[in-house]
């Protein structure tokens, strides 16, 4: 299906034509990419001279994203989402839910073992909404959708543990924090 609609979907083949002339030899000094698997996905797409692509990281505030920080957060966003101090709690951090893998992880939680587990998704998308229902089906009320937040990193505080489900993920700022 999403073949069908790259041969057919005239702004993706634009896209595509435009990153084609953008890689040309002489219309660039210098390619950076997010990790060594985008610099090898350049190279090979290409044909590339390797000495041209560089790999710079992401970085994070590693005094924001501390697991210090996790029993300062923890009650505090539990309490404010109704969420028990002791209930097993997942997060999902992210924007582009279907590339995230959301749909994936919404799936799991319809699992009997997944019933008195809570699953916060941070983040947005233009689907939200079909998400939500999505998760009121499967969840029975343990999904909670907190949108796109300043504050992520009290989310991280109030988790047991972080999922990403990421169908695509070239280098998610998610794992570093």
């Amino acid at each position: 299906r999403r073949r069908i609609w790259h041969a057919l979907s005239v702004y993706h083949r634009s896209v595509l034509a435009l990153e084609r002339r953008q890689f040309q030899r002489g219309h660039y000094k210098r390619i950076i990419a997010v990790s060594e698997e985008v610099k090898q996905e350049l190279l090979n797409t290409y044909a590339l001279p390797e000495e041209k692509v560089t790999v710079i990281y992401n970085g994070v505030d590693d005094k924001r994203f501390h697991l210090s920080l996790r029993d300062k957060f923890r009650e505090f966003v539990r309490e404010q989402w109704h969420i028990p101090l002791d209930a097993p709690t997942v997060l999902f951090v992210g924007s582009g839910f279907r590339r995230k893998g959301l749909d994936r992880l919404l799936k799991a939680w319809s699992s009997p073992q997944m019933k008195e587990t809570y699953l916060v998704v941070v983040g947005d998308d233009a689907q939200r909404g079909r998400y939500q229902a999505l998760a009121e089906d499967r969840t029975h009320g343990k999904a909670v959708f907190v949108g796109r937040r300043d504050d992520v990193e009290t989310y991280y505080g109030a988790a047991d543990l972080l999922a990403l489900p990421a169908v695509q993920e070239a280098f998610g700022n998610v794992v570093l924090e």
